[in-house]
């Protein structure tokens, strides 16, 4: 084989976990093929980062409750732990090699269960400041996870799972702290128990983790800037993000503006959490069978007509048909994009910053979309999605146009 002609050649020689494959008739590169016990590490690893994004109304909200945050601390909270969470990734990327990840993994869980249990005997500012350390730690966590996952010879397949999973693993958490702990033990019941599965993550990702190889073909230069096509791809995916958690936060007012009741908005919540594990687990089927670009826009096109649905539900069915609409495209595009970034950049440094750019757009397109809400009108954010999601196929198609 061109470049790499036998294991002692290849990169971090001490990881457990290398492969040899070949890309596209690119040069070989050393991907991982990891161990169960590595794989469950990384990927519980991203679930506790992430989840956060499935907790935070449950456990703010009872934080306002208890008079411990106010309204607008509520919104202040939620922003600085996305923003942190996406910057930690993008900043694990920038400073860490992939060295030395049991000890990385296991400080950050520690310091993600440490940052709740602070936040136990905390209110106001300090939970803000809490909230946005244990962001930084999760950061790092879900760069770990994205990690490994880059480096699969299926990425889009091992996306896919770990997407699904964490969605399911989301239900289950948010389900138990809301009918078992924090009816009874309030806010400091839901942080502790966060404290206890982060603590799990510091104790996999100590035992189990592996390093892995270098993200860098042999005929790149390292510590090169990556090229335009990535940074375009990237850029959609912040848009794409931006789009649908735009739309995502005011799902609740748009139900209120249509004069559904309240029990059909809350159905329709759990209805687009259940068409997301559909989205995702569809997703991880099909693999990469299916052409890339028509899947990308298919999806655009599919996501803008559920936003359309939900701006003009004519009947709550209508408005359910949406949500479901609206949370398949989320979860289906995802792991799509991840392959778009890895055939666009052949040393898949791009693809480790998918979940910067992810988080990113996730925190900027609500505070967009609150510029142009009113009081009594959020079909303005519905619109602001459907503009984003045309935005981010002709972005996509623009980058993968320019790596042909």
């Amino acid at each position: 084989m061109g470049g790499v002609t036998n294991m002692a050649d290849l990169p971090l020689r001490d990881s457990a976990a290398i492969e040899v494959s070949e890309m596209e008739g690119r040069e070989d590169m050393a991907l991982v093929r990891p161990k169960p016990l590595q794989a469950f590490a990384a990927l519980y690893g991203g679930a506790i980062a992430l989840l956060i994004t499935g907790l935070q109304p449950l456990v703010l909200g009872q934080l306002e409750q208890e008079g411990r945050l106010t309204a607008s601390e509520i919104g202040l909270t939620a922003m600085a732990e996305l923003l942190m969470v996406g910057i930690g990734a993008a900043v694990a990327g920038w400073i860490f090699k992939p060295r030395y990840l049991r000890m990385i993994g296991g400080a950050a869980g520690m310091v993600h269960a440490l940052a709740s249990v602070a936040a136990m005997a905390a209110s106001g500012l300090e939970i803000v400041i809490s909230r946005a350390i244990a962001g930084l730690a999760a950061g790092i966590l879900l760069w770990i996870a994205m990690g490994m996952i880059a480096r699969t010879s299926q990425p889009e397949r091992w996306s896919g799972s770990f997407l699904t999973g964490e969605t399911l693993f989301q239900l289950i958490v948010v389900t138990t702290l809301s009918t078992l702990v924090v009816p009874r033990f309030g806010a400091n019941g839901a942080l502790a128990g966060m404290a206890v599965l982060s603590a799990m993550a510091a104790l996999f990702s100590s035992l189990n983790l592996d390093n892995y190889p270098l993200l860098v073909p042999q005929h790149a230069i390292p510590g090169s800037r990556l090229p335009m096509e990535p940074l375009i791809a990237l850029l959609g995916v912040f848009v794409f993000l931006a789009a649908m958690s735009a739309t995502w936060v005011y799902l609740d007012q748009l139900g209120a503006q249509l004069n559904l009741p309240a029990t059909v908005v809350g159905t329709a919540m759990s209805v687009f959490l259940a068409f997301q594990v559909a989205g995702g687990a569809s997703a991880t089927w099909l693999g990469s069978r299916p052409p890339l670009l028509p899947v990308l826009g298919g999806a655009s096109l599919l996501g803008i007509l559920g936003f359309f649905i939900l701006a003009y539900a004519p009947s709550p069915g209508a408005f359910l048909a949406g949500a479901a609409i609206f949370g398949f495209v989320w979860l289906f595009a995802l792991p799509y994009q991840l392959l778009l970034l890895v055939k666009v950049d052949d040393s898949r440094r791009a693809a480790l910053q998918l979940p910067a750019a992810q988080l990113l757009g996730s925190a900027g397109g609500p505070l967009l979309a609150s510029f142009l809400v009113g009081d009594v009108d959020a079909r303005p954010a519905v619109f602001l999605g459907m503009a984003g999601l045309g935005v981010t196929f002709f972005l996509f198609a623009w980058s993968q146009r320019r790596a042909a």
